[in-house]
């Protein structure tokens, strides 16, 4: 009897063993439990996506802002990239410092796909028509034929596929930053265009005087968000008669401004 007790103890009988219950998961179970860790998945990597892309987008439009700036300021602090044997305007080989050539300004062209074209504006001290007393600035400018010094051009594209947006497209735009001859003003001009800027400077002029810019008002420059992102599309601003690097401001678009 001892021993059949002690066997009894040590081990089961094969019905006990058959009448345990057996523990696991089912098939509904296992996939209940990859769908819920699949959607946590894409939750988490899906917030980590929108900061990265949040990031990217506000380097972007600070980026752009600083190369606004940097453009204000290389009219008010001339820099002059030619060697002192090569003149922008005039005829003949003169040395720098005593030729008939003047800087007036800076041209920066942005178009729909973002790439940027950044040029000094020249002229001639003297206006090929002098103008009257009571004549505008610009058209002051324009009578002393200004136009793009090649030599300077740099090209450039806007960070992380960024653009400048009109309504629902891409815009070419162009930033014209020109210095009175006669004032010695500085003057700011935002021209949007779906359909491309004049590369002649006369030209441009023109437009803008015929009402294409209106620098006594806020002007501004829409930053598409090309992407995921969760923030506010960013608008770079130029304030009325914006002059200097200081004129240039961001802020988050508001009403119809980019319309």
């Amino acid at each position: 009897m001892g021993a059949y007790f002690r066997s009894r103890k040590q081990g089961r009988t094969g019905d006990e063993v058959r009448r345990m219950p057996v523990h696991g998961f089912t098939i509904i179970e296992v996939m209940l439990f990859f769908a819920v860790t699949g959607a946590l998945m894409l939750g988490v990597l899906g917030t980590a996506s929108i900061g990265v892309n949040t990031q990217r987008y506000n380097d972007a439009v600070n980026t752009f802002v600083s190369i606004v700036q940097q453009e204000f300021t290389n009219v008010t602090n001339v820099v002059n990239s030619n060697s002192d044997t090569s003149v922008c305007a005039s005829a003949s080989n003169v040395n720098r410092g005593i030729s008939d050539c003047v800087i007036l300004g800076r041209l920066m062209t942005i178009d729909s796909n973002g790439d940027m074209v950044r040029s000094n504006i020249v002229s001639t001290t003297t206006p090929t028509t002098p103008p009257a007393t009571n004549t505008r600035e610009l058209a002051v400018v324009r009578g002393y034929n200004p136009r793009i010094d090649t030599s300077s051009q740099e090209d450039g594209q806007m960070n992380w596929g960024t653009r400048i947006l009109r309504g629902s497209n891409g815009s070419n735009v162009a930033l014209l930053i020109i210095r009175s001859p006669r004032s010695g003003n500085v003057y700011s001009y935002v021209v949007h265009s779906s359909v491309g800027i004049p590369t002649d400077v006369s030209d441009l002029i023109d437009d803008i005087i015929g009402g294409a810019a209106d620098n006594s008002r806020d002007q501004y420059m829409c930053i598409d968000r090309s992407g995921w992102v969760a923030s506010s599309m960013r608008v770079v601003k130029l304030t009325p008669y914006a002059s200097g690097p200081g004129g240039v401001n961001v802020e988050d678009e508001s009403g119809s401004v980019c319309g």
